[in-house]
């Protein structure tokens, strides 16, 4: 019958819309047929006592229910109340479908339904709550988009007056219908496409997305000229023939009705290996916070009401829904980008996007994979927080998927760029390219380091044009606050969004639409804040948000419970709507930079500190390591919170705060080496070296990691310079240098190789308690290991740094300190 409408069947794709027509055959008590819209319209006329002369049913309908009110139903109950299938309707209820909507009020398809159909059945009323589709196909929904004859009550539409007072409710199905018909494949079986309920829906969503409908199809006896290109203006091919013709196609093409569980595999690739697989949990735990990037998959979980302000132009950051109804602006970039990683396609890669926070980095990223999974021969994956096995899962994706090419996207990949690494240098992805985001900053400082080699020209995210410009104000039209822009003129509208524009496009974006500094509008929320219960629940999410994850609710939940709050679910959802955000099990901020400037400028930091006590209090009920105990996400969140320099930071280097902190938690965390390691770090930031050596070694003894011998083998030097006692200072630099020689074996550190540490660390001990003949001798033995590892990685410049400045001592004896202190690396 046709091959696209076989395809889309096979990938479980393929939504069925179902009219008067395609209830041809079905039978009511006496074998008479249903009746079609033009019999029922006479046969309710005579009813009424009204003369028939071919009126159209909803006029009809309208008069009849005028006059005989509720005397209507009986009648409509004995036409279409316990009605029996036709062969058609039973043999479509043996195959799997994604979704079933019928503007038919009879009940012969559900009839069908229960009868033959393999998956669990659940009716929906137009009105009904939306719910999510079951991607594995176990249950159907069969939407009955004008009522249904059980619930006569609840109203049914046929009237022209009922058409017209439905355009003003909200009718979540119809809603769901006209999305689904943008981003899927829907098959219209038995009606000419004349409603205008659907119709209204339809033009409504391509006004507010921009999209065009994808390919649908229509099979009907026949159709002019004329009708045919009115439906392929939707993107509607028309296929010649009836209900019982594609039936029997379905038998001739598909031997075997097509069940479930192959619509699933089709769907979701994965699962035909997860069923193989000896370890079922083990494997499935793999694609955790992955998400198929597919029309068919990305189903609307939250919509905004109708009209009111998206939470995008609130500031938070785009949600799939956002992306798929085009409610951010495609700005120039996305187009260029698109072009240049198709063309520029390398697997065992990753293609950089890069730029300051805010700068709108998340958002093309999806933007471009949802481009991307149009091409067939793609398969686009997106992963939003660190998973735990990424080789394994990255290779699991390669191997379930035959596609020609696969893009997987990662948000903010410097989580990841150890493993990263480790992927690269083993050279096994065959057929797959990443893409991912993250902070220019961190990127330059240490990313690219680790990756550089396997990354193409990384993407600068950080300016849109004035064409841009124009594109974002059509949005913030549609989606966003207008009541100031729509006072100015459209020449200064755009000159007030790019005058703004040399900050981030967060902060351009709501400083042009509210006319004030963003410190103030952030100002101005957080003052509506009435209690410290309501300031402590922002801090406590913020906080997680600041380190550039979403807070897993059950961990948020303890951390209110360690100080007393015990409405924290209430406060979120009502007195913090609007600045905090629930999706998927976890709760967030608007955005980075926006807890970033409350922890800068709004809140004393000894309300930080509780907040970050509340937390780390909840990671104390882990059995230590924690990192050991907990899965990927809370492990990175748990290393952000626990880190000293970010410790420093948002407490604003009060020292007190900071190391009170660590020493309230000493025997929660008593055998958590990260936590000593943290410490112990800390501890050297306020130069209180003696005792940050006591706590690194704490923390060797509790979990002897890469990182943790690194920072214990400083310390030793550090002390040991500093030290008077010059045999002590020489036993603590033979120590250290016994630890760095073997981690340089391994090549394992943070920012600063061992090699580096040692070369820099041990010359500086030798300078102090011998003399400079000694040093140089010393440092001149460090030269080779530097001048190779230097050429190996040219774009290291400490590394390069730290190489200049010995050859140059050992060449003219003159000592340069590095730019950073080596004792602070």
């Amino acid at each position: 019958m046709n091959k696209d409408l076989q395809a889309a069947i096979n990938n479980g794709e393929l939504i069925l819309f179902l009219g008067a027509g395609a209830s041809r055959g079905c039978t009511i008590r006496g074998g008479k047929g249903v009746l079609d819209g033009a019999m029922l319209a006479a046969h309710l006329a005579n009813q009424a006592g009204y003369p028939y002369d071919n009126e159209p049913l909803d006029e009809v309908y309208g008069a009849v229910r005028g006059k005989l009110q509720s005397r209507l139903d009986p009648i409509l109950e004995s036409l279409f109340l316990h009605t029996e299938p036709s062969q058609d309707y039973l043999y479509l209820a043996e195959f799997a479908w994604r979704r079933i909507y019928t503007l038919n009020i009879d009940d012969a398809l559900e009839t069908a339904l229960r009868r033959n159909s393999k998956q669990k059945i659940s009716i929906k009323m137009s009105s009904d709550a939306i719910v999510d589709q079951d991607n594995f196909f176990e249950r159907l929904h069969l939407v009955k988009l004008n009522g249904s004859i059980d619930r006569l009550s609840g109203g049914i539409i046929f009237s022209s007056s009922e058409y017209a007072k439905s355009t003003a409710k909200t009718l979540p199905w119809y809603e769901q219908c006209a999305s689904d018909f943008l981003r899927l494949p829907i098959l219209f079986i038995g009606t000419k496409l004349s409603e205008p309920l659907l119709k209204y829906h339809i033009e409504r969503y391509k006004n507010v997305t921009g999209k065009s409908p994808g390919k649908s199809f229509v099979i009907t006896p026949s159709a002019t000229d004329l009708q045919k290109q009115v439906l392929l203006d939707y993107n509607i091919e028309h296929i010649a023939g009836t209900l019982t013709q594609f039936v029997q196609w379905l038998k001739e093409t598909f031997p075997s009705p097509l069940q479930p569980i192959q619509l699933a595999m089709e769907s979701i690739p994965q699962l035909a290996e997860l069923l193989k697989a000896p370890d079922v949990k083990k494997y499935a735990s793999l694609f955790d916070h992955v998400t198929p990037v597919k029309k068919s998959t990305l189903t609307n979980r939250a919509r905004s009401a109708k009209y009111a302000i998206r939470e995008f132009y609130k500031g938070f950051r785009p949600t799939w829904d956002d992306i798929i109804e085009g409610i951010p602006a495609e700005l120039d970039i996305v187009s260029l980008s698109l072009k240049a990683i198709e063309q520029g396609f390398k697997a065992n890669s990753i293609w950089p996007l890069i730029g300051p926070a805010g700068s709108g980095k998340t958002t093309l990223l999806m933007q471009l994979c949802y481009s991307l999974q149009a091409n067939p021969g793609y398969a686009v994956f997106y992963i939003n927080q660190p998973i735990d096995y990424l080789i394994d899962t990255l290779e699991a994706i390669e191997r379930t998927s035959t596609a020609q090419k696969i893009f997987v996207a990662i948000d903010n990949f410097d989580f990841v760029s150890d493993q990263l690494r480790d992927i690269f240098e083993s050279n096994r992805l065959r057929r797959t390219m990443l893409l991912g985001t993250e902070r220019e900053n961190i990127w330059k400082r240490k990313t690219r380091t680790r990756i550089g080699a396997y990354c193409s020209v990384p993407i600068k995210v950080d300016q849109f044009s004035y064409h841009d410009a124009e594109k974002i104000l059509g949005k913030l039209e549609k989606f966003g606050s207008w009541t100031r822009l729509g006072q100015l003129s459209p020449a200064q509208r755009v000159k007030e969004l790019v005058d703004r524009a040399q900050k981030q496009l967060l902060i351009a974006l709501l400083e042009a639409t509210f006319g004030l500094g963003y410190g103030q509008i952030i100002a101005n929320d957080f003052k509506t804040l009435q209690t410290d219960e309501e300031r402590l629940c922002l801090l406590i999410v913020g906080l997680i948000t600041d380190r550039k994850q979403d807070a897993p609710s059950a961990l948020i939940d303890r951390a209110f419970s360690s100080i007393g709050i015990l409405n924290g679910d209430i406060i979120l959802s009502n007195n913090l709507a609007g600045m905090v955000v629930q999706r998927s099990g976890a709760h967030s901020v608007r955005h980075p930079v926006y807890v970033r400037y409350i922890l800068d400028h709004l809140v004393d930091p000894s309300f930080t500190f509780k907040a970050l006590g509340a937390l780390l209090d909840a990671f104390s009920q882990y059995e230590s390591p924690v990192i050991k105990n907990v899965n990927k996400l809370e492990g990175t969140i748990y290393k952000g919170l626990i880190n000293h320099a970010f410790l420093k930071d948002v407490l604003k280097g009060h020292q007190e705060l900071v190391l009170g902190l660590y020493k309230s938690l000493e025997k929660k965390f008593e055998l958590d080496g990260l936590f000593w390691l943290q410490y112990g770090l800390a501890l050297r930031d306020f130069r209180e070296h003696t005792e940050a050596l006591e706590k690194l070694s704490t923390a060797r003894q509790a979990y002897p990691m890469g990182h943790t011998l690194h920072a214990l083998a400083q310390q030793l030097l550090i002390v040991a310079e500093q030290s008077d006692d010059t045999q002590m200072a020489l036993t603590y630099a033979d120590q250290a240098r016994e630890i760095l020689e073997d981690l340089d074996k391994l090549i394992e550190s943070d920012d600063t190789f061992p090699i580096v540490t040692l070369a820099e660390g041990y010359t500086r001990v030798i300078r102090r308690h011998r003399d400079d003949i000694a040093a140089r001798k010393i440092a001149n033995s460090f030269i080779p290991r530097l001048k190779r590892r230097s050429e190996e990685l040219a774009g290291d410049v400490r590394l390069n740094r730290a190489y200049t400045n010995l050859f140059k001592y050992v060449a003219t004896g003159t000592w340069t300190e590095p730019d950073i202190e080596w004792m602070d690396n």
